[in-house]
Order: C-alpha cells, then sequence, then structure tokens
C-alpha cells in the first residue's frame, strides 16, 4: 500500500509538471463553466415571458416589474420561442382571454408562481379569464444530458492523465526498472487507477458544482465516481499499452473518446427495445448511472442496478485489459 501511495504522489508531481496533462484536467472545467453562461442552469427559474404584441398595454407595463419581456407578432411566434432552450413564458390573448403557454417540463411549483404573477398583474381587470396551456414537451434534457456527458469526460480524462504517465515511463524506460522491482503488476495498476480516479473526481465534482450547485445528491455523485474505477482505470492501461510517446497517447485518444461517448450518446436516440445491444458496454452503463443523478424524471434502470452494471462489466473489462497489458510490458 505504501508503494501505490508513493508511486501516486510521484505521478501527480510528474503530470503537473506536463502543459498537454494540465490542460486536460482544465479543459472540462472551461467546459463546464462555458455551459454555466450560455445554457439554462439546473433546477433555476428566470421569470422571462414571451408575450404578443397586442397584449394590453397596461399588462405589459405591470409584467416589466416582474421579469424580463420579449415581444411577438402572433401566437405562432410566442409558441415557437416557448418551445426553445431556454425556460420562458408565453403570454397570449384572444377575445379577452389571457393565456400562459408553457413548453411542458416546468415543475408545477414554477407554473403557480407564473399563474401567480399574471393574477397579481391583471387584478381588477375586467372580462379577463387566466388559463395555461402546455405544449406537451415532457422533458427538454440538453443541458442534463451534456452535464452527464461532461462528467463522463471528467472520468475520461482521468484516466488519460494517469495514462500519459505510463507512456512518460515507457518513454524513459522507467517502466523497465518497475518491471524488475518488488512492485507487482496488480499494484501498479491500482496506483494507476486511483491516480484517475482522484483526478476524475475533483474534475468531476468541480465540473458538476459549476453547472448544477447543491441541486444534485454528491453522496450518489461519490458513489457513481468510485463505481468507474475499473473504467477510469482499463482507459489509462490501454493508453498505456498502445501509445509509446506523447503524439501515438494524442493519437490513442482520439480514437478512444469517440468510442467512449458514441456508446451513451446512440442509446439515446436508439428504441428501448434494443438497449440490450449496449448491456455488454460499461460505458453505457456509466451513462445510466449518472443518468439517475442528473435528469429529471424516473430512468430506464435504477441507480443501484447501474452502479452494479457499471461495476461488473467494467470488472470483466479491465481484467482481460491488464492481463494483456501486464505481459506486453513484462510487469510481474
Amino acid at each position: 500500500m505504501k508503494s501505490i501511495f508513493s508511486m501516486i504522489r510521484q505521478d501527480i508531481t510528474t503530470a503537473l509538471r506536463d502543459n498537454i496533462v494540465v490542460y486536460l484536467i482544465i479543459a472540462p472545467l472551461l467546459l463546464a463553466f462555458g455551459m454555466k453562461m450560455f445554457l439554462p442552469s439546473v433546477g433555476e427559474v428566470n421569470f422571462r415571458f414571451a408575450v404578443e404584441d397586442r397584449i394590453q398595454q397596461e399588462v405589459l407595463q405591470e409584467l416589466q416589474e416582474y421579469g424580463e419581456l420579449e415581444y411577438f407578432k402572433g401566437e405562432a411566434a410566442v409558441r415557437k420561442r416557448v418551445g426553445a432552450i431556454d425556460s420562458v413564458a408565453g403570454i397570449v390573448e384572444e377575445d379577452g382571454k389571457i393565456s400562459l403557454i408553457f413548453e411542458g417540463n416546468e415543475s408545477p411549483e414554477v407554473i403557480q408562481t407564473y399563474q401567480n404573477i399574471l393574477a397579481k398583474v391583471t387584478t381588477g381587470e375586467a372580462d379577463i379569464t387566466i388559463n395555461h396551456i402546455s405544449l406537451g414537451k415532457e422533458n427538454s434534457m440538453l443541458l442534463e444530458i451534456m452535464t452527464v456527458v461532461l462528467v463522463m469526460l471528467a472520468g475520461l480524462f482521468g484516466g488519460v492523465v494517469s495514462g500519459f504517465n505510463i507512456v512518460a515511463e515507457k518513454e524513459t524506460s522507467a517502466l523497465r526498472a518497475v518491471a524488475v522491482s518488488p512492485v507487482s503488476s496488480a499494484s501498479y495498476i491500482a496506483a494507476r487507477g486511483l491516480l484517475a480516479l482522484v483526478i476524475g473526481t475533483i474534475i468531476a465534482i468541480a465540473s458538476s458544482w459549476m453547472i448544477a450547485g447543491g441541486s444534485i445528491n454528491y453522496l450518489l455523485l461519490m458513489i457513481a465516481l468510485v463505481a468507474s474505477f475499473g473504467l477510469t482505470t482499463m482507459i489509462s492501461l490501454i493508453m498505456g499499452k498502445f501509445a509509446n510517446n506523447q503524439i501515438t497517447a494524442i493519437a490513442v485518444i482520439k480514437v478512444l473518446m469517440p468510442i467512449y461517448l458514441t456508446v451513451p450518446i446512440l442509446s439515446i436516440f436508439v428504441k428501448e427495445q434494443l438497449h440490450y445491444l449496449f448491456y455488454v458496454f460499461p460505458n453505457y452503463w456509466q451513462f445510466q448511472m449518472f443518468s439517475n443523478i442528473f435528469l429529471a424524471g424516473s430512468q430506464r434502470f435504477t441507480f443501484e442496478f447501474a452502479t452494479l452494471a457499471t461495476v461488473a462489466t467494467s470488472i470483466i473489462f479491465l481484467l482481460i485489459i491488464s492481463r494483456s497489458f501486464s505481459k506486453q510490458l513484462k510487469l510481474r
């Protein structure tokens, strides 16, 4: 155990001296910051109204006290604006009847708040009734899905950073010294996996906090990240096995990243009846696991089941790759 922590300390020191590795650590945080700036925050309620231009001027003046107004010509234009990514309530009027239009994925509390605002604004106006219309869109999950992908990228980059250290040891022939030392292949692989886990966890939690704040369960997130240990370790070993220098390591990353992300993203667009085709992939189960944390509504699988499936499938792949890795590099 002492040798494992010693290797981790050395790896952290080595990693922080490499500009490429430092960039890999910072990149997900920059992505999280960009998402926070340009996409609506998880659980954030902004009082914004898309209003039809024929709404009574008195109503519009009062509404300006409660939120931002955007003006559109005709109900169709208002509906199109409400259906966009961000959170906006539409207001249209026909025959003296004012209607609130929502996208359909808002909570009852948000709808009630908008209704209360409009009711207060229109108090005392004659022949005006208020109701709300839903466009029937149950889920607009762009931000949530992107957050899940970003957290998965954090784990990937954790494995990549650890993999770069293996490649550096191959380049400097330091790995030969490890091969003849008392350090076993299991200890060496565990050290690389723990480094990947630590870095991936730091990036994932920091990114999640920047986007979601305190709206998610961070205990479940920690459990999910620990359950991803086998997958992140596998990534570092694949890099160490197939890359001999930084140039080939970058080439390996270009192959790994699409494979790592394509499976879970593709599963979003495939019918549920065909999801069994993805069951063999640990990154599919990892996506399902994180979805239970970040995505609203019930998911196809429970968090517990997805976590167990992630651990089971990743361990199988890790054992196969570990054996190949140890043989190639002639570790004890």
